[in-house]
């Protein structure tokens, strides 16, 4: 991992060059429809009921926890731009949106139904003191559910579609697509197995969906329970 002396700040650049908002809504159809799919499976994983607590681990600008429709809903990002673009999409709901570092979360012990910490742990500087903090504040079987990107085979195939001229096909979008995001904004690659490794000492991990599909996972939703 690179040094980073200060993340709070590196972390507002890097947010603001890699717009999300571009990312979800004007970026290509290939990576908005492979988002809408990740989305989805998020959401039906974490099973939110009315009355449960859920937190969101890394809310950027709200496009997941906008899309719950009940229980009682918090979102921490370490970014204060980020958590203004929250606070603007969720305007009028009951949500609790704080500027919090995800590897110090401010809240008690054992507090929340269910966790969602969906494209963030590449970005964070310790992953591991990130999913320590999520089980501490989970229940006692709370559903976690954890998104990564493939990393080395999204980087495969970026380079295939570079290599054969058919980049402006892919990423023809307003969000910048540099060639591999590990160079700068993904601090972490992350190989599956050994993150599962990770995990299961403090979580149960209930089942891995690969998005798209199994033949091209460029994304992994992990769903899982607290111990």
């Amino acid at each position: 991992m690179k040094a980073i002396p200060d993340i709070r700040a590196w972390n507002e650049v890097m947010v603001k060059k890699y717009d999300v908002e571009n990312y979800y809504e004007k970026s290509s159809f290939a990576i908005r429809w492979i988002e809408r799919m990740r989305i989805r499976t998020v959401l039906r994983a974490v099973g939110i009921r009315p009355g449960e607590r859920l937190l969101e681990v890394g809310c950027g600008a709200g496009h997941v926890l906008g899309r719950i429709p009940q229980g009682e809903l918090v979102g921490i990002d370490l970014s204060s731009h980020m958590v203004r673009r929250t606070r603007e999409r969720t305007n009028g709901r009951r949500v609790r949106i704080l500027q919090a570092n995800a590897d110090r979360l401010p809240f008690q012990e054992k507090m929340f139904d269910g966790i969602i910490c969906t494209e963030v742990l590449e970005h964070v500087e310790r992953p591991e003191n990130v999913l320590t903090e999520i089980r501490r504040v989970a229940k006692p079987g709370a559903r976690v559910v954890l998104s990564i990107p493939n990393e080395k085979v999204i980087n495969r195939i970026k380079s295939m579609i570079l290599r054969l001229g058919l980049g402006s096909l892919f990423f023809d979008g307003e969000y910048p697509v540099p060639e591999r995001m590990n160079d700068e904004w993904h601090l972490h690659v992350f190989d599956l197995k050994e993150l599962i490794g990770g995990l299961e000492p403090q979580f149960l991990v209930k089942k891995i969906t690969p998005i798209p599909s199994p033949l091209l996972p460029l994304r992994y939703v992990i769903a899982c329970t607290s111990r």
